[in-house]
């Protein structure tokens, strides 16, 4: 029933009044949950450890960037507050299948995650990637550089790498061979860790040792597919070129259609790239002072092009989305009516592209479902135009939706 009544609200069509009330206390939730989220934003927990001469269970903080190698937040099973921990006061922490450690590289402490280990090591902090051997640390890192050879120019990799890395490996020849013809800069960072895992697995194979890989799921693109369905209730905005506007809102109308999404989140956890297809239909008309009657009539098929990004990855996770909305609307037509005069056009713009912001809440469902509801705003885009009636057009529209993601 409640559910219902909800839907029954979303459909039924609004005042000028009651929409603009509706978009202020919705720029006042967002303005609150914004507030909120970035009190916490950092502090999305996983079950996880940390090592000092023993591990130690609990829930670790997930960090990204230059702070994941400063500094480890670990809260103990039963305490109910996190405490800060350097490379300087433990071994390393973990989460997931995720582990760190504390080195000490170029003179300073911080956390590196291992990628695979044994008598010789892969790391990673942030970006960049090292072989480590006892205290010895080789980049793993090339340039591409050009040269002109009788006025042509060519391009060829700095294998300067190889200098930093086979002395680590001299102990054992087929190993360091295997990487003359490896080029460094082609590889993407997922290959990069299959292929030097693959060299200390048959490094230490050489000197009959075993090695540690830590396979994570976050090495591969994620795709992944939904559906939505909800209401969008659109604002048009009539301009003169004499002077003064008039603002209408229209009745609300049901949306749907289904989206994609892709991540890779051993890249980044919270950004991923969110695209749709939709169908939804825009009416607006109103009378003016004069008893003119104006309205703008269009159905469309929408293909918005959005960068989502999540405040925190625990079960209930705030969102916020921006980009922009492909949209080709037909069955258009734009009409002015007044005592003895009807003039009708369907000369409304074939593309517009209007900006788009949203924000939402987005929860786990199941172990292969989470459900989302988000509140969108498409920004002011000009549908008509006509220089004889001396009119602008602009249609705006705030949407609902609820959707599902498999």
């Amino acid at each position: 029933m409640a559910i219902r009544n909800f839907l029954t609200m979303l459909f039924r069509p609004l005042s000028t009044s009651s929409l603009i009330f509706s978009i202020k206390r919705l720029l006042l939730i967002l303005a609150l949950i914004q507030a909120a989220v970035s009190g916490y934003a950092q502090t999305s927990l996983r079950p996880g450890y940390i090592v000092t001469t023993d591990t130690i269970r609990g829930a670790v903080v997930y960090r990204e960037g230059a702070l994941a190698i400063q500094v480890c937040s670990f809260k103990k099973e039963g305490v109910s507050s996190t405490s800060d921990y350097s490379p300087a006061d433990i071994k390393g922490y973990g989460f997931e299948s995720r582990h760190f450690i504390a080195v000490l590289y170029k003179g300073k402490p911080q956390f590196m995650e291992v990628i695979a280990t044994g008598a010789i090591r892969l790391l990673r902090s942030q970006k960049a990637y090292y072989l480590v051997k006892d205290t010895t640390f080789a980049l793993l890192e090339a340039e591409k550089k050009e040269k002109y050879i009788k006025g042509r120019r060519y391009e060829y990799e700095d294998k300067t790498w190889l200098g930093r890395v086979k002395p680590m490996l001299s102990d054992c020849q087929a190993t360091a061979q295997a990487l003359d013809g490896v080029q460094l800069s082609a590889l993407s960072p997922q290959q990069l860790e299959r292929r030097f895992s693959k060299v200390i697995t048959q490094y230490n194979e050489c000197h009959g040792e075993k090695t540690k890989v830590y396979n994570l799921p976050k090495t591969r693109s994620s795709i992944s597919v939904g559906l939505f369905a909800g209401v969008t209730i659109p604002t048009a905005k009539f301009d003169y070129n004499r002077g003064g506007s008039d603002k209408y809102s229209g009745s609300s109308a049901p949306a749907f259609g289904l989206f994609f999404e892709w991540s890779n989140l051993r890249v980044s956890e919270r950004f991923r790239f969110h695209a749709e297809v939709s169908y939804t239909k825009v009416e607006v008309d109103g009378t003016d002072q004069n008893d003119v009657e104006r309205s703008v009539k269009y159905s469309s098929i929408k293909v918005p092009l959005l960068v989502h990004y999540s405040f925190s990855s625990g079960r209930i996770t705030p969102f916020v989305r921006a980009g922009v909305a492909l949209t080709a609307p037909f069955n258009a037509k734009y009409a002015i009516n007044f005592p003895g005069v009807h003039y009708e056009s369907a000369d409304v713009e074939k593309f517009i592209m209007p900006l788009v912001l949203a924000g939402g809440l987005e929860t786990t469902l199941s172990s292969k479902l989470r459900g989302y509801v988000e509140v969108r705003y498409e920004l002011p885009s000009p549908v008509y135009s006509n220089r004889q009636l001396e009119q602008k057009v602009r249609v705006s529209q705030l949407a609902f939706q609820l959707g599902v993601r498999f």
